[in-house]
């Protein structure tokens, strides 16, 4: 039986306990979790945000040593808009299975809404988080689009408030991300000089 994979999107920016918390999460119904890596729109190059390259590498440092964790470069090669429906039409192609997409309740809300989601439908399953106080009915959209012929497997987790925007202006401010980001992507930012 083929691995079932999850695919875990996100600008990264820089990776943190929260994304790793919401991975390890995820491997409660799937094998295998690949770190995506997102393309930033083009308003968003500025000086405050890490590199495509910078971002990949703390990827890369927070999942090493973690077998059932890997990542793909593959939007950041894209050139143009990149659209999930066509990334999950690659990672069919490249792993011959059905990969799963990890998404947050707000995406799950607005999913019908994004570019070609018949397509996207019928291409992937769906693994939606329902994080305790979003307040979302998370289980009551998940069954309505089943009904649609959506699958969809709903993960429960804490909530984690962690983000990177306010990760970043901590360290501009010069205060500690000690036990907000892992310990390597920690010393790569201080290393690097990053968000200051």
């Amino acid at each position: 039986m083929a691995e079932k994979i999850a695919i875990f999107g996100g600008t990264f920016d820089p990776i943190h306990m929260g994304h790793m918390i919401m991975a390890e999460y995820a491997l409660s119904v799937v094998d295998k979790v690949c770190f995506l890596p997102n393309n930033r729109p083009p308003h968003k190059q500025n000086g405050a945000y890490a590199t495509a390259r910078q971002r990949l590498e703390m990827v890369k440092l927070a999942i090493t040593g973690k077998e059932r964790f890997c990542y793909s470069d593959y939007e950041l090669k894209v050139k143009g808009p990149s659209y999930t429906v066509d990334t999950m039409e690659y990672f069919v192609r490249e792993w011959k299975t059905t990969p799963c997409f990890m998404v947050g309740a707000d995406s799950l809300r607005d999913i019908t809404g994004w570019y070609q989601p018949e397509r996207l439908r019928d291409l992937c399953e769906i693994l939606a988080f329902d994080r305790v106080a979003e307040g979302v009915q998370v289980e009551e959209r998940a069954e309505q689009l089943c009904r649609e012929g959506w699958k969809i497997t709903v993960v429960k987790m804490p909530l984690i408030e962690l983000d990177s925007t306010t990760i970043r202006a901590r360290i501009a401010a010069g205060l500690p991300i000690s036990c907000q980001v892992p310990e390597t992507v920690g010393e790569y930012i201080n290393k690097n000089k990053l968000y200051l």
